[in-house]
């Protein structure tokens, strides 16, 4: 039976972007029109932590609290979990791995559209992110992703066979067609500017043209 899903949800998805830099190719066809920047939801995200630290040089004293001298600020931290499940509908095996391999491809994207390097390839790392009002609701972010954590379910389905949905190992079943039944995703996303003062002029301290000049207050 296909998952059916509420129009909240759609909605909420729509809400949200989570865009990397170049598009993930298609199998068999790189590059080819209509290849993929986005990560796709099956049910809406949740933002588990969100958080920002910064280091103070502290100078103890008799008797009262210490002299403290504000030194860096760090990028604002966030952890978003999601879920994936294949449905025997929409979200095939073949959509749930894709979107999986583009999220595990992130940190290959050093290497630029072609697979070579090239001078502005550290810009493939760039990640557009916006999610409700988590920050501004109207404009993404620039981002990039420290970690990625995938986990697979113990149950394993084999989908889109002669328009069958069977348990894996079945006589009808093919080995492209087997995959997980759940998928969880956590990913762990930092902000990131190129550190310049948009209303004081400063010069940027990151020579990236696609990252956004500075942090705007709703994303603080």
């Amino acid at each position: 039976m296909v998952m059916v899903y509420t129009s909240q949800d759609r909605s909420y998805i729509r809400g949200i972007v989570f865009e990397l830099a170049y598009p993930f190719p298609a199998p068999g066809a790189p590059g080819r029109p209509g290849a993929s920047k986005r990560i796709d939801f099956q049910f809406p995200p949740k933002i588990t932590s969100d958080g920002r630290k910064g280091s103070w040089e502290e100078g103890e004293l008799r008797g009262v609290e210490p002299i403290a001298v504000f030194k860096t600020s760090g990028a604002r931290e966030i952890s978003i979990k999601w879920t994936y499940i294949v449905d025997g509908g929409d979200w095939t095996s073949e959509v749930v791995s894709n979107n999986v391999k583009k999220l595990r491809g992130y940190f290959a994207q050093i290497k630029g559209e072609g697979g070579q390097p090239t001078p502005g390839a550290r810009e493939g790392l760039i990640v557009k992110f916006k999610m409700w009002r988590h920050g501004d609701p109207r404009d993404a972010m620039t981002a990039r992703i420290k970690a990625i954590d995938v986990k697979h379910g113990e149950t394993i389905v084999c989908d889109n066979v002669d328009g069958r949905r069977g348990a894996a190992g079945g006589a009808n079943c093919g080995s492209a067609f087997i995959f997980p039944l759940r998928t969880d995703i956590t990913v762990d996303l930092r902000l990131w500017s190129q550190g310049s003062a948009a209303q004081s002029g400063d010069k940027p301290h990151q020579d990236l043209q696609k990252l956004e000049p500075s942090t705007p207050p709703l994303w603080y």
